[in-house]
């Protein structure tokens, strides 16, 4: 696409001309329809010679396709998977591009494209996971090492074999919902079923194609591309719908004590991946300094908070927090995502511990907070009791 985004090719994977094979006994066709962000989708653009979607027109029915995969942040995995359009394949590309793209260049509030994102890639990773079930190891195995990135995948006897480190050095990205001491491991080398394989595939689909986006956002500038194609419009009118006033109306604000042990889980794990010196992906990092903003942490705090990363750059993360707190661009201040929506993005790392009531993390903070003064007034009551009673005569 242009505006400094790429060609359509770096929007999908590594086309299957280079380290990518044939994926077993389905053609790539099918293999595109049923993963459109693959190495296979990427086969299907050079054959079908697109370049770009600068010309494109959307019509009513790509407009009900794309729309599907923004509307729910918890789609019907039985539905997703018969959503494929095997008749015509080239749909099921398009409609990924196009959602994609729309991500980069819609004018939408930040907040708004991120929830959006997760809802696009959630629904992109369930159908993923729910179609590997039923693929041939080679295929899974092919999936995992040429999309995914996870180098030394090896087929062997009916299940696939990943080295543990690899594992390891990308678990960090995703929330698993698999224990490692669930999955066989021998000789440092994790074994994948037909169960295990095709889930943290879905995973690591989530975060594949969160880092595209955030690449693409990159290139693209602070402020988006200053071009977009007409057919965004379009698709922005409907989408809009889509984007409820609650979205922002969110937890509650004011300047409230800072006890990290009282953050949230999501915050606090968001907060030691940082500390360990991680590269936590941009959503969460958008989720951790919006909610810093929430509880009145000035921005000298959030980036120190940020400082640790590897990949800290301090002009850059200056300016992202600045955005997020409304100092600079729309001067809007950002609202920290609900709890649904990190759950959406994976970014909840223990379901369940929250109270069911809260349905934001700075809600959860507050009612944490109380607990903590309470217990802390209980401790002084108890404290002063001990004590008149010990000074009695």
């Amino acid at each position: 696409m242009g505006c400094g985004c790429g060609k359509l090719s770096s929007w999908v994977g590594e086309p299957a001309g280079g380290r990518g094979g044939m994926g077993g006994g389905r053609g790539v066709e099918d293999l595109a329809a049923r993963y459109p962000y693959s190495h296979w989708g990427s086969k299907l653009i050079a054959e079908l010679g697109v370049e770009d979607l600068d010309g494109y027109t959307l019509d009513e029915g790509m407009l009900k396709r794309v729309l599907e995969r923004f509307s729910s942040d918890n789609p019907d995995p039985e539905r997703v998977e018969f959503s494929v359009d095997y008749l015509n394949p080239s749909n099921e590309v398009v409609a990924y591009l196009v959602g994609m793209g729309f991500l980069v260049y819609s004018r939408l509030p930040e907040y708004a494209k991120m929830r959006l994102g997760s809802r696009l890639f959630n629904w992109l990773s369930v159908r993923t996971g729910e179609l590997l079930k039923t693929e041939e190891p080679r295929i899974v195995s092919e999936l995992l090492s040429v999309d995914f990135s996870l180098p030394n995948v090896i087929w062997e006897d009916g299940k696939i074999v990943v080295g543990l480190t690899d594992f390891l050095r990308m678990s960090h990205m995703w929330e698993s919902r698999l224990r490692l001491v669930e999955l066989p491991i021998h000789r440092g080398k994790l074994i994948l079923d037909g169960k295990s394989a095709p889930l943290v595939a879905s995973q690591l689909c989530f975060s594949r194609l969160n880092q595209i986006l955030e690449e693409k956002l990159r290139l693209s500038g602070p402020g988006g591309p200053r071009t977009r194609p007409s057919w965004v419009d379009a698709l922005e009118a409907e989408v809009s719908k889509l984007v409820p006033r609650s979205w922002e109306e969110l937890g509650g604000e004011g300047v409230l004590p800072r006890v990290a042990e009282e953050y949230p889980p999501c915050m606090k794990e968001i907060m030691a991946q940082m500390a360990k010196g991680l590269e936590p992906p941009h959503f969460a990092r958008f989720a951790f300094a919006a909610f810093m903003r929430m509880i009145g942490a000035p921005k000298e705090e959030t980036l120190k908070a940020f400082s640790t990363t590897s990949d800290y750059k301090e002009n850059i993360a200056s300016y992202h927090i600045a955005h997020i707190y409304g100092e600079i661009g729309s001067h809007t201040a950002y609202t920290a995502p609900s709890c649904d929506t990190l759950k959406t993005a994976r970014l909840c790392p223990v379901e369940g511990y929250c109270n069911p009531k809260a349905k934001h993390p700075v809600t959860v903070y507050k009612i944490n907070l109380r607990k903590d003064i309470n217990s802390n007034r209980r401790g002084a009551t108890q404290s002063r009791e001990t004590l008149n009673t010990d000074t009695k005569p």
